[in-house]
């Protein structure tokens, strides 16, 4: 009989008790600072406000203070990776380090974008997901989208794909001179390289048009920017001529240009002894080669020819010109 009036009065009262497993902070959308302002007040109005103008926004600038922090951090672990990458230097030249840059920049640039986008998309995710947005239909909508795009794209994404190949492998840098083949092997278009980006490359042709070439059609490329080249210098010679004299004057030719001030720079290797390289039907080809830089092969191989074709006149020992022997039949007139 005493029990009731307890039991009466502790169902008449729970109403009244603070209960914190009730407030909207307790349920998984909240934290200490709300359930604190819920339990000190007693108000459940107090902790939603609280939650919404202050716990939410900070939660919110303590993850955007996060991605900050981990794009600065990552740059910095990018630009020393970058740094630490091996220089490829084939023929052991110091020129080659204004092309390594530009690699190296590309490479950069290249990481830094997918940093950036991988930590700012998953501090999208926890932000939606702070706000009370429930991110699995998002996600699962965006799958399905990248999906469709993926498949109706599939010629960005080949481009995507053959610029990050083109960078990594050091196909092409700013400023080289190439020459694009399609897969034929057919030279499409020629010039120096303006920009190389992830979906197209920039050239500028010997006119100074500009061509933006799709990354995903580029095949074949020759790269002509190499420090050295090679050059070439063929001599017909007669065969009445004494051909142990013409070998000496055409060395001695050559090595007057190599030896001169302003082209003994821009030689790299020294000329070849001249030797015969052909059997012609009407002369002997003698030739010769070396090796210079390329920007100077043009004006080297001239001065080489113009020399060459000067000595082997006053050695009285002029190259052979092609000849032609005519037959001329004459017929018996009719009396």
């Amino acid at each position: 009989m005493s029990a009731g009036p307890y039991l009466l009065a502790a169902t008449t009262t729970a109403p009244n008790v603070i209960d914190p497993s009730q407030a909207t902070c307790s349920t998984g959308t909240g934290g200490a600072i709300c359930r604190w302002v819920y339990e000190a007040s007693g108000s459940q109005v107090a902790a939603d406000v609280t939650l919404w103008l202050v716990e939410k926004p900070l939660k919110i600038a303590l993850i955007i203070a996060v991605a900050w922090s981990a794009i600065w951090l990552g740059r910095r672990a990018i630009h020393a990776f970058v740094i630490s990458l091996p220089r490829y230097n084939p023929l052991a030249e110091a020129v080659v380090d204004a092309r390594e840059e530009m690699r190296g920049r590309s490479i950069e640039r290249l990481l830094v974008s997918i940093l950036r986008f991988t930590v700012w998309f998953i501090a999208t995710v926890m932000v939606l997901g702070i706000l009370g947005i429930d991110v699995t239909p998002l996600l699962l909508s965006a799958g399905i989208l990248g999906l469709a795009v993926s498949l109706g794209a599939q010629t960005l994404v080949k481009d995507l794909v053959s610029g990050v190949t083109i960078i990594v492998d050091r196909r092409l840098a700013v400023g080289d001179r190439v020459d694009i083949a399609d897969t034929a092997g057919r030279i499409g278009t020629s010039g120096t390289v303006e920009a190389v980006g992830l979906s197209s490359t920039v050239l500028r042709d010997a006119d100074g048009e500009i061509w933006h070439v799709p990354n995903g059609d580029i095949r074949w490329i020759g790269n002509l920017s190499e420090r050295s080249a090679r050059i070439v210098v063929d001599v017909r010679v007669g065969y009445g001529t004494d051909l142990r004299a013409a070998k000496e004057t055409f060395a001695s030719a050559v090595a007057q240009v190599v030896e001169a001030e302003r082209y003994r720079e821009a030689v790299l290797t020294a000329a070849g002894e001249p030797f015969v390289q052909e059997l012609a039907a009407d002369a002997a080809v003698l030739r010769t080669t070396l090796r210079v830089e390329r920007d100077r092969v043009d004006s080297i191989k001239a001065a080489m020819l113009e020399r060459v074709a000067e000595a082997l006149a006053e050695a009285g020992l002029g190259p052979a010109l092609p000849s032609r022997t005519v037959h001329v039949r004459e017929r018996a007139q009719a009396s």
